[in-house]
């Protein structure tokens, strides 16, 4: 171990319990290059062309029609709240007369009605129209090579991030759509999100532009005149904000309780000892058991799944009561609720329908509560090729979950996409997560979460000349080449580092770490050129960078740029080896405004031979 990696295995502590030493690995929106850097996509709008627009309750449908004329291509207006078996009649009669080239669906732009005002019955048909139809109108074109590009209004992030999600069925459109494209890979397929009020003549030109620019994205949003999409960030793992307090006054309600991996997970939960805050009685007395669980779900309680989680719940010291409920049935579930004395602590979504977690924020929003978690499959996050319908009901079940954090601020709003569902690493995830006060949002979790993220990083190459000019729009020296996006690595770069011209003697066999974290900055600021470099924070060694004094180094940069505090922008960078080791990360901090109040300092930089430092 090379003395660097000595003092890294310092920083780590390994008397923490495993899930809090490795990574949160939590979704986040990162930024996308503009168009003008990507390359185009196969689509070409050609005149004779037909395409189908699913029409919205707006003006967008129109204005987007009228746009594709200008190209010589013939709209087909389709109504989505029409029946299946009409719209598959409509859509049989269209492909008689020939090619559909694409299709634009955009009924969920349409804004949903106030959470609090829906009935169950007005969820499902809003849900019938934004996601069952585009289900049946792409099975009718299963056998074409139509494009699917469909819009949302989510907020720009596509529910990601601090300011959660408006318009929730928005996220089972974009599950789908991950789904189709993972089982179509040869044809364009992207969900695009909007703001609440973008212009229409902007957001019906930012979906052609989509269209025929930037074929390595599925799912993209506008957010701030710039282009986001949802990305993997490594967090820590704990944090100085206390959560939830484990012990005997802890009350939580589990939907799906009895199913074997939940029921392991809850088993688990109430068996887990918290530490008294001191040897007082009381503390002491809090500190024994877990508290109150009331347990919902569709079997009977003479069921011997239900039997043995309530005796192990009870065998840890904690209280069990137990409903058999349809929790699809908006009346049952209020009924059960209403048996709940107020005061909710954590209450979590475990049986994967969303009918169900509508019931039960509906049912509970007179409640307290102070955790609302969410276990789902990893593909409402990914797609899946043979399970759209359930890949869009997982993307649902965060959307809505996002969409509660902004209407109760002071809930937090976990969603937990489990790639292995292994009970007792899942238990300890699942504690973490509770006593973390900051913990928020959709996370990846169980298995091998950066091995699958790595698996789907799809890339793309820059397009030369407009990476070259964008380069030459800030002052980066160090920066060689832009050359590649990837959907969840970020910005790709090359840098061409010198020894001669930094003046470095024979002497130095390694790279300063000044001159790489240098180079991050720099790889930073190109993917951001209209920010500026506030600091640079966290970084890690994690081996010397070789260096020959009369060879260029060659270095590859890579940077996922997020938003963060205010107006500022948070960039997870890297410097890699051409042989793709990892040297040094850190994270640079961009603000829209310049750094001022510095001291102004004149200097005359001396000639590269007079600069020459002795090492001794």
């Amino acid at each position: 171990m090379n003395p660097i990696q000595e003092k890294i295995a310092v920083i780590t502590d390994d008397k923490e319990p495993p899930a809090s030493r490795t990574p949160r690995w939590v979704v986040l929106p990162a930024l996308r290059p503009s168009l003008d850097l990507c390359p185009s996509t196969p689509i070409t709008l050609n005149q004779g062309d037909r395409v189908i627009i699913a029409q919205d309750q707006g003006a967008v449908a129109q204005t987007l029609a009228a746009q594709l004329e200008t190209y010589g291509v013939t709209p087909l207006i389709l109504d989505p709240a029409q029946t299946a078996v009409t719209l598959t009649t409509q859509l049989q009669i269209w492909l008689a007369d020939g090619r559909i080239r694409g299709i634009y669906w955009l009924p969920a732009l349409d804004e949903e009605p106030a959470f609090a005002n829906l009935t169950l019955a007005d969820w499902h048909e809003l849900r019938r129209v934004r996601l069952t139809s585009l289900q049946t109108v792409m099975q009718a074109l299963e056998q074409t090579d139509a494009f699917l590009v469909a819009g949302t209004r989510m907020g720009g992030l596509l529910g990601c991030g601090d300011s959660g999600a408006i318009n929730p069925l928005g996220g089972a459109v974009a599950g789908f759509v991950k789904a189709y494209r993972q089982a179509h890979d040869d044809r364009l397929v992207k969900v695009v999100d909007f703001a609440v009020d973008p212009e229409t003549e902007h957001l019906t030109g930012t979906l052609l532009a989509e269209t025929l620019i930037d074929p390595g994205v599925v799912e993209v949003g506008y957010w701030r005149g710039q282009r986001f999409a949802p990305a993997f960030a490594a967090q820590p793992a704990t944090s100085h904000k206390p959560g939830i307090a484990l012990n005997r006054q802890t009350v939580f309600l589990v939907s799906g309780a009895a199913v074997d991996f939940n029921r392991e997970i809850v088993a688990g939960l109430a068996a887990i000892q918290e530490e008294p805050a001191s040897e007082d009685v009381v503390d002491l007395a809090l500190a024994v058991g877990s508290g109150t669980f009331y347990l919902l779900d569709t079997l009977p309680p003479e069921d011997t799944a239900v039997q043995n989680l309530i005796q192990a719940i009870e065998k840890a010291g904690g209280d069990a009561i137990y409903q058999q409920v349809d929790l699809t049935d908006d009346t049952a579930v209020t009924a059960a609720l209403q048996k709940i004395n107020g005061r909710l602590d954590v209450l979590i979504h475990a049986d994967g329908q969303p009918d169900s977690l509508f019931n039960l924020l509906q049912a509970s929003r007179g409640m307290s509560v102070s955790v609302v978690m969410a276990f789902n499959g990893a593909d409402g996050r990914f797609g899946h090729p043979q399970h759209p319908a359930a890949s869009a009901d997982q993307s649902l079940i965060g959307a809505l979950i996002n969409q509660m954090r902004q209407q109760r601020p002071k809930t937090r709003g976990i969603v937990i996409d489990w790639l292995e569902r292994s009970p007792e690493p899942a238990t300890a995830i699942f504690q973490r997560e509770l006593v973390n006060g900051q913990a928020q949002g959709e996370i990846l979790a169980g298995g091998q979460p950066q091995m699958r993220i790595q698996a789907g990083d799809e890339r793309i190459e820059l397009e030369k000349e407009p990476a070259r000019q964008r380069l030459a729009q800030v002052n980066v020296p160090l920066l060689a080449e832009l050359t590649a996006v990837g959907i969840y690595s970020g910005w790709h770069g090359r840098a061409a580092i010198q020894p001669e011209m930094l003046a470095l003697t024979p002497e130095h066999s390694q790279l300063p770490w000044g001159i790489g974290l240098e180079a991050l900055a720099e790889m930073a600021l190109a993917a951001a050129p209209d920010y500026h470099v506030a600091v640079l924070e966290n970084a890690r060694f994690a081996a010397p960078i070789p260096l020959a004094n009369d060879q260029t180094l060659a270095a590859e940069l890579r940077t996922a740029v997020f938003p963060a505090l205010g107006n500022s922008l948070l960039a997870h960078s890297q410097l890699r080896s051409p042989v793709d080791a990892v040297h040094l990360t850190t994270q640079v901090r961009l603000v829209a405004r310049p750094i001022t109040g510095r001291p102004q300092i004149q200097f005359t930089p001396p000639a590269p031979d007079e600069m020459v430092i002795n090492p001794a």
